[in-house]
């Protein structure tokens, strides 16, 4: 007969399973522990002992001699990890998985930038954190994900989200503002109640989300702010739950012929703006892009007098034309774009930093003749860049301006020009001449010129200012400093002028000194001529027609828009 000692198995069994609870992780690198997924990725989880302070979660790391990438946060990653103050970089964690920092009492700050899926109660009772960042690619938000986050003051909801669930928020104490920028089509239970400091409301669902019940419950909306789509006031009123709020208004923010407007109704202006949500999520407009100068919105007219951050950032655009009422662009407003060719108009008084950086298909740029600054950055790495002019009222050059424009051949600095910032031509690997009208040498850092091949470059400078320049630095550094003679007139031009049109208008530029531009018709009548001032030359025709634009003797057909 068979003795079984049960005692013994059961103890067996029972040490176990304390084994497996102590060691629920694969490896443990820099004090982070790590489980691999199906795929061999990397996902956060907890090991031996709690998180505390701050966590940096790399992109990879190696095991074995491999290299795993951090695709998550595990479920029960950080929990109940009371001493744990913030998470940060994670650049490639998609998802955040169920109770991944339930009850982080003193987590005050989260940044997971590219994350698409948040779980149930996976920030549930984080009572320290205050402002949570919600990427642009987010797309699904769990049950209970925020409950209790007493400290929130305030919340996006990016573009992608469509489902608002079960107390997602709910019992935010201090939770002020929420804005839902997508088409939200339901919010479920108590999704937003005894959130009592709640003031402002935005929707952007064109059609009203279905709600759930006691959404708002012990929320006070009744004597909250509302704000609805363009038109939508009417829906939102008669509906059971939205119908609680004090005050329901139309948002400031409108669509017009494809593009998005941020009205200012005091001043009955208009800014072009990417979308409501523009610092995480881009409309990528392209093709050629037409900017009328007025909307209307409600049979009031409102005039388009800016164009905003990142409006055109990362868009597939040819070409845009710019009303003469814009009078600011804002920073960053065609980085990465594909725009190829841009002439500012005379109206515009401000641009932003890192205006067209990165713009590596454009070719020439038109600058307006009423800017005083050249912001920081304004054409970094413009690498196909050919032509551009810097007016004469411009004072002031700042950093980094021209950085690795690698097809810059050659530069005019104006005479008005007295400072110039660090990097502003810096890695300007092409260009050969530089023409310095400044007759006071002026302000600069040494490396402005940096990874330029100055040694090989010829300066013009005044006559009268060439012992000034050959013993200040950088200046001293090129290879050989002549005087200028008549102005700009032997100026080096690129190999063909850059034609652009817009509005009847045509503009050529990159030219030599004041050169002469003829407009003739097909048939050889000739329809307006021009000199050039600052290497441009604008002329006027009728849009629709196709005309031949003369340079010398140089003739290029042109289709007037």
């Amino acid at each position: 007969m068979i003795m079984i000692n049960t005692k013994r198995i059961f103890t067996a069994l029972l040490f176990a399973i304390i084994a497996v609870a102590g060691y629920a992780y694969d490896f443990v690198v820099d004090g982070i522990y790590y489980n691999l997924d199906n795929d061999g990725n990397a996902v956060v989880t907890y090991g031996d002992k709690k998180y505390s302070g701050k966590i940096e979660i790399p992109n990879y790391v190696k095991i074995k001699g491999k290299q795993r990438t951090v695709v998550g946060i595990g479920k029960k990653a950080f929990q109940n990890c009371e001493d744990l103050t913030s998470v940060n970089k994670a650049y490639d964690v998609t998802y955040i998985d169920d109770y991944a920092f339930d009850k982080c009492h003193n987590l005050t700050y989260v940044n997971l930038p590219r994350v698409t899926s948040i779980g149930r109660y996976a920030f549930y009772n984080c009572k320290s954190l205050e402002p949570i960042y919600l990427p642009g690619k987010l797309k699904n938000i769990g049950e209970s994900a925020f409950e209790g986050c007493s400290s929130l003051t305030e919340v996006s909801i990016p573009q992608a989200v469509t489902e608002i669930p079960y107390c997602a928020f709910a019992y935010c104490e201090k939770l002020k503002v929420v804005k839902l920028y997508g088409q939200v089509t339901s919010i479920g239970d108590g999704a937003f109640m005894h959130c009592p400091a709640l003031w402002d409301f935005y929707c952007y669902a064109d059609n009203v989300p279905q709600m759930g019940e006691d959404v708002f419950r012990s929320s006070g909306v009744d004597r909250a702010y509302l704000n609805v789509p363009e038109g939508k006031t009417d829906e939102y009123t008669n509906d059971e739950t939205w119908g609680e709020f004090g005050i329901i208004i139309e948002e400031n923010e409108v669509k017009r012929d494809g593009f998005w407007y941020r009205l200012d109704y005091g001043a009955s202006t208009a800014t072009l703006i990417n979308n409501p949500d523009e610092y995480r999520y881009t409309i990528e407009y392209d093709g050629d892009i037409n900017i009328t100068s007025q909307i209307t919105v409600d049979n009031n007219k409102y005039s388009v007098v800016a164009i905003g951050d990142y409006a055109f950032a990362k868009c597939k655009i040819k070409s845009v034309s710019i009303p003469e009422t814009v009078t600011k662009i804002g920073k960053d407003a065609f980085e990465f774009s594909t725009l190829e060719s841009l002439v500012i108009p005379n109206s515009v008084t401000e641009i932003g930093e890192f205006l067209i950086g990165f713009c590596n298909n454009l070719k020439s740029l038109v600058l307006p003749n009423s800017l005083e600054k050249l912001p920081t950055g304004m054409a970094w790495e413009c690498q196909n860049l050919q032509w551009v002019n810097i007016p004469s009222t411009v004072t002031t050059i700042e950093r980094q301006a021209f950085g690795y424009c690698k097809s810059l051949e050659s530069i005019i600095i104006p005479s008005s020009v007295t400072e110039i910032g660090w990097y502003a031509f810096c890695g300007c690997t092409s260009m050969t001449d530089v023409y310095c009208q400044a007759v006071n040498v002026p302000i600069t850092e040494k490396d402005i010129f940096d990874k330029t091949p100055i040694e090989n470059m010829t300066l013009y400078v005044p006559s009268e200012s060439m012992n000034a320049y050959k013993t200040t630095d950088p200046w001293s550094g090129f290879g050989n400093i002549k005087a200028l003679t008549t102005g700009i007139e032997k100026t080096k031009i690129v190999e063909k002028p850059v034609i652009t049109t817009m509005d009847g208008q045509i503009s050529v530029s990159g030219l030599s000194g004041n050169a002469t531009v003829q407009l003739v018709s097909l048939d050889g009548k000739l329809l307006d001529s021009e000199n050039a001032t600052d290497g441009i030359a604008t002329l006027k025709a009728l849009s629709g027609e196709v005309v031949i634009v003369k340079v010398g003797t140089e003739s290029f057909k042109v289709v007037v828009k």
